[in-house]
């Protein structure tokens, strides 16, 4: 598959926006799956698992809905030396688990800074600042950046402890609706302010993977002027994030 921009597609909303011809990808079919929607089981974590060991690391994933954002953990768990996690989410993703300890699209970035040994520290960007208490346990290892206090864009990579490699981690929900439309409540972020938050962060540490999800499928509401607006910022992320990760190899 190379560098080629790598499609989960649960819902058939990749479908829906010809996704995969508009970026060139490869769409992986994962209709079949059970258990995947907002949680994921152990069985389907397995297979969705055995999935991603088939696929590179260091081109950008599209996840599907944010109802499928801990897609993300499973690609991290991958990642077997020292990096930085940078989330853009209107959500912190750090919810305790509803019941034993399941995988969910709310609580997967919790579940990657307890699992994966060489995820040193977490940048939330974005967040609702009504929700940032969620990170308050997190030990120091989370930095949120509210959606009320974004910085300029040389300043955010400062806000991290070191100077490690960085996976990127887009949910659209971050964005205004004038630039996605999604499932979930949304922010207030635009996206040149998104795409110059990328190139900073970019330019300074090497980028060694980007996922994306925020999509709103048919089963959600979503209708062929939702399908067209995200397709088209879809083609603008993917085409800086690709160039970006190919520029730090």
């Amino acid at each position: 598959m190379g560098n080629k921009p790598i499609l989960f597609d649960f819902s058939g909303v990749y479908r829906a926006e010809n996704l995969a011809g508009l970026l060139g990808g490869d769409r992986v079919d994962c209709s079949a799956i059970e258990g995947t929607s907002c949680y994921c089981d152990p069985e389907a974590e397995e297979v969705l698992a055995t999935l991603l060991r088939e696929v590179p690391t260091d081109t950008v994933h599209w996840l599907d809905s944010g109802d499928y954002h801990y897609l993300s953990r499973l690609t991290t768990d991958r990642i077997a030396e020292p990096f930085d996690l940078v989330v853009f989410d209107h959500h912190t993703d750090m919810q305790e688990p509803a019941f034993g300890d399941i995988l969910s699209c709310g609580g997967w970035v919790r579940s990657a800074l307890r699992r994966n040994p060489f995820l040193h520290h977490v940048l939330l960007v974005g967040v609702a600042p009504e929700l940032a208490a969620e990170c308050d346990r997190s030990g120091g290892r989370v930095t949120v950046v509210d959606r009320t206090a974004l910085p300029a864009p040389e300043v955010l990579p400062r806000l991290l402890r070191d100077h490690l490699p960085i996976y990127l981690s887009i949910d659209k929900d971050v964005l205004h609706p004038d630039f996605a439309r999604t499932d979930w409540d949304q922010g207030t972020m635009t996206l040149p302010a998104l795409e110059a938050f990328v190139e900073a962060l970019a330019d300074s540490r090497p980028l060694m993977g980007a996922d994306v999800c925020g999509e709103i499928p048919a089963c959600k509401g979503g209708t062929e002027r939702d399908f067209l607006h995200n397709a088209s910022t879809n083609i603008r992320l993917n085409r800086l994030l690709l160039s970006k990760i190919r520029l730090s190899l």
